[in-house]
């Protein structure tokens, strides 16, 4: 995963929604909940932009890619970490 692309996934999962989540007092499932959305991919509206605007389609397509299946991994691993805690 390239690091503008796995970056944002990894951090938002890991780092910030957890970090939200605890201001919002959310523990259990709830928690679990945020952190995975946190995952999600994040090139897809890049994606969209680029191709109504012919420019970059090829980058922008091999970064939903990427991100996608980054966020997979991200999730699989979030999803381990719950159930052990």
């Amino acid at each position: 995963m390239s690091g503008a692309a796995g970056r944002p996934t990894v951090t938002h999962a890991v780092d910030r929604a957890p970090r939200r989540a605890g201001l919002l007092g959310a523990r259990g499932e709830a928690l679990m909940a945020i952190a995975i959305i946190g995952a999600f991919p994040t090139a897809n509206n890049v994606f969209v932009y680029a191709h109504r605007y012919r420019s970059g389609v090829t980058m922008a397509r091999d970064a939903v890619i990427i991100t996608t299946v980054g966020s997979l991994l991200v999730i699989l691993l979030i999803t381990v970490i719950a159930q052990t805690v």
